[in-house]
């Protein structure tokens, strides 16, 4: 199941709006092949797993871990379990069952009442919280949402003219690009657009045809069109705007590939709950949010925030900068109940601290 585990950490960020998922198939306690979900979800880690055999015979009798219970159900793809049930798969061994109502417990009575022995494994960590993030973004439309702040040793993200680039050193930049690769969307506020003026891909070789897809606050449609972040790629641009602004601001986004979203607009802001429950609709399990300071601090009031990486460079701008958290008076993550400091260490000249939410 570790091993499953690890193949399922593959997976993520890369398969939205399906589970990352591992999974390891033995025979005569030799491993004779691994799978995870592959990008866009298909296939399924089980299938990937089994086509990994070219010697079919070897898969009668053999057994089959996997993180997450076999789907059942006909969708993009065809059920995991009759492919399972089909190889002669002897015992099958779960980490968890599918709280996915499509799914919830009938990919297991299938395989029982098909003779296949199922053994439910639910005692490994790493694999219950990779599940959690799917299931609570499908039974409760809530994302995990991740949230990065680069700054300096005083909490400042820029200067007052807003100069900011490159405030941390070119490692704790690389471990923000893995970061992007593996959330499957990132949120950001309109000023990161106007002002930076970024087109948010992974940057890391190889890795950017996996930049994730791209939702932007924008309450009343502001952002010039010719900023970099809307030049074709393969990915989805979404932008959220207020639901009761003029009709004909839309116009102007008829010819271009931008999905807009209309959300609930509650004191002067939009509300992000709403946004939440549309990012979750949209397929999005894993969201990093990457600014500006006026989005991570609501975020933070709402308590909507999973996980924080915090990078601090050593140096200091002092009163003359903008800083990375505004409006709740903080200068210490641990002055945030609900998050707790899970790791600290050193990057070079930088520091990284990581909370997560209790």
């Amino acid at each position: 199941m570790e091993l499953a585990y690890r193949m399922a950490s593959r997976a993520v960020g890369t398969t939205a709006s399906n589970p990352p998922v591992g999974c390891i198939i033995v025979k005569n306690n030799k491993i004779i092949s691994r799978g995870w979900t592959q990008p866009l979800g298909r296939p399924h880690a089980e299938i990937h797993a089994l086509n990994g055999v070219k010697d079919k015979s070897l898969l009668k009798g053999a057994e089959l871990f996997c993180t997450l219970e076999p789907c059942s159900h006909f969708g993009k793809t065809n059920p995991c379990v009759d492919s399972i049930i089909n190889a002669g798969i002897r015992t099958v061994y779960i980490g968890d069952i599918d709280k996915n109502p499509l799914v919830n417990g009938k990919g297991i009575e299938k395989l029982k009442l098909n003779k296949v022995k199922v053994l439910l494994n639910k005692e490994h960590k790493g694999v219950s919280d990779l599940n959690k993030i799917f299931f609570n973004s499908k039974i409760n439309n809530k994302p995990n949402i991740t949230i990065k702040i680069a700054s300096t040793l005083d909490s400042k993200i820029a200067t007052l003219s807003s100069k900011s680039k490159w405030i941390t050193n070119e490692l704790s930049r690389s471990h923000g690009h893995y970061l992007r690769f593996k959330s499957d969307s990132l949120l950001v506020g309109k000023n990161t657009i106007i002002i930076d003026n970024p087109d948010l891909h992974c940057r890391l070789a190889g890795l950017s045809p996996f930049s994730p897809d791209i939702f932007i606050l924008d309450s009343n449609l502001e952002i010039p069109l010719n900023k970099k972040i809307f030049k074709p790629t393969k990915r989805n641009v979404y932008i959220f705007y207020n639901k009761n602004i003029e009709k004909n601001k839309l116009k102007k986004y008829n010819k271009n590939k931008i999905i807009l979203i209309p959300v609930n607009y509650i004191n002067k802001s939009l509300d992000l709950n709403d946004v939440a429950i549309k990012m979750c609709e949209l397929g999005a399990q894993r969201v990093l949010v990457e600014g500006g300071a006026e989005l991570i601090t609501q975020l933070i009031d709402k308590k909507l925030v999973d996980k924080l990486y915090w990078f601090r460079a050593s140096k200091i701008i002092g009163k003359e900068g903008l800083n990375a958290v505004s409006n709740l008076n903080i200068s210490k993550m641990s002055s945030i109940k609900e998050l707790s400091l899970v790791s600290n260490m050193q990057i070079q000249s930088d520091t990284l601290e990581i909370y997560k939410r209790k």
